[in-house]
């Protein structure tokens, strides 16, 4: 394989770049970020029973919880998740095995509520990242802080709005950070900072880059042909850009009437990316190759049959699943991503959240209904289900082991799975 094509960086980034390149390393039974280790939502160390019990799964413990949307995040036995009481923000780190609170951080933050919408609260959206026994988080209006895992101690804190001119999105911020070596990246949309790179020690700006508008995605990383990079959906385009500088390496158009990408693009086989958002935009699968030091994207297919608005979307081999549909009516569907037929839709699913546990998937329906189900070619068989939180059951689980932990905008709870 070629050298690495983030050019001459010094000793020092060279030994982030090795790290990178190597993947994360992260011990199972772990989920420090978005979609857990990977990124993309796939519980692969963990095999579930289907025969759950009649009167119910266990509910190990279960706490009163503030408003917001933010994903947990669990490593070394402490929860994190961020929430909202009043003007204040929070973020709460928890023992993962009772529940008990070990440490939070409130912030005075209040929400001027003309200049967004309130439909949806205006409680935290975006889920933190742990790594190197710290803490990221972000919250509604862009306040960037990073804590001390173990103790809650503020290290240092960032207000985007304000440094970096961005312009919020109508629903709030939304976005999740990655980690790259010492680092930390994500969009945040000002001018000149669509996308920005911290060091995780002091909170110093690496880089920042491009003027693309900022919306709610988060950025994954994604290998073509040796070349690990980061890719992220933005308001009115997919990209894909080198972490250690910025630098922009593709860009495709993917824009919707109401600029609101949400899913994160699904890493697929043969060097494809499925990219799916609400109403116009649709859903559309890239093909990227590796041209010396760039990526060619070449469009294979593209069809509004299948168009998530939120939530997230998995894939098993060559089929993707999702909640497909704009605000009004949806259907939990599968589309082959190979040509972009939509295979089967069940319109008794509302808007769910996805794990995907090896062949099989476990939704948070947003009705506070959890079904574990196989899906098969012609629609999907449930195989058990539980009544485990109140709607609108928004946020995402996260699994570690057999231990599910959940909320909804009232609480928090851990349940044991069979």
């Amino acid at each position: 394989m070629r050298p690495g094509r983030f050019g001459v960086i010094g000793a020092v980034l060279l030994v982030k770049l090795v790290a990178f390149l190597a993947g994360p390393a992260v011990a199972a039974g772990q989920w420090p970020q978005i979609g857990g280790q990977g990124r993309d939502f796939h519980c692969e160390h963990v095999e579930l029973r289907t025969d759950w019990p009649k009167s119910g799964l266990k509910v190990v413990w279960s706490h009163a919880f503030g408003e917001g949307y933010s994903g947990i995040v669990l490593e070394g036995g402490r929860l994190v998740s961020m929430l909202r009481d009043g003007d204040e923000e929070i973020v709460a780190c928890l023992d993962a095995e009772t529940g008990r609170t070990l440490w939070s951080h409130r912030y005075h933050d209040p929400v001027d509520t003309s200049q967004f919408a309130a439909r949806y609260g205006f409680g935290p959206r975006s889920t933190p990242l742990i790594v190197n026994k710290l803490v990221f988080t972000i919250g509604f209006n862009g306040i960037l802080h990073c804590l001390d895992l173990k103790t809650g101690q503020v290290k240092w804190t960032v207000d985007l709005v304000k440094q970096f001119k961005a312009a919020l999105p109508r629903w709030g911020y939304a976005n999740s950070p990655i980690a790259f070596g010492e680092r930390i990246i994500l969009p945040v949309g000002g001018p000149g900072a669509a996308l920005v790179s911290f060091d995780q020690a002091n909170g110093r700006v690496v880089w920042r880059r491009h003027d693309f508008e900022n919306s709610y995605g988060s950025p994954i990383v994604v290998e073509v042909d040796g070349l690990r990079h980061m890719v992220c959906l933005m308001a009115r385009e997919v990209i894909g850009f080198d972490p250690a500088d910025g630098r922009l390496l593709w860009r495709h158009p993917h824009e919707g009437q109401w600029l609101n990408n949400i899913p994160n693009p699904v890493v697929c086989r043969d060097n494809t990316l499925l990219v799916t958002s609400e109403g116009d935009a649709g859903t559309r699968l890239l093909k990227l190759n590796r041209v010396k030091d760039h990526i060619a994207v070449r469009e294979m297919w593209w069809t509004r049959k299948f168009r998530v608005v939120h939530r997230n979307v998995v894939r098993i081999e060559d089929v993707a699943y999702g909640s497909s549909g704009d605000f009004g009516p949806t259907a939990f569907s599968a589309i082959d991503v190979r040509t972009g037929e939509v295979r089967w839709q069940d319109r008794t699913l509302r808007r769910c959240g996805i794990l995907r546990v090896r062949d099989k998937l476990l939704l948070m329906e947003e009705s506070g209904e959890l079904i574990l189900a196989a899906p098969g070619a012609d629609g999907m068989t449930a195989h058990a289900r539980a009544n485990v939180l109140d709607e609108p059951a928004w946020t995402i689980p996260t699994l570690v082991g057999k231990r599910l932990y959940l909320r909804d905008r009232r609480s928090v709870k851990c349940v044991l799975l069979p």
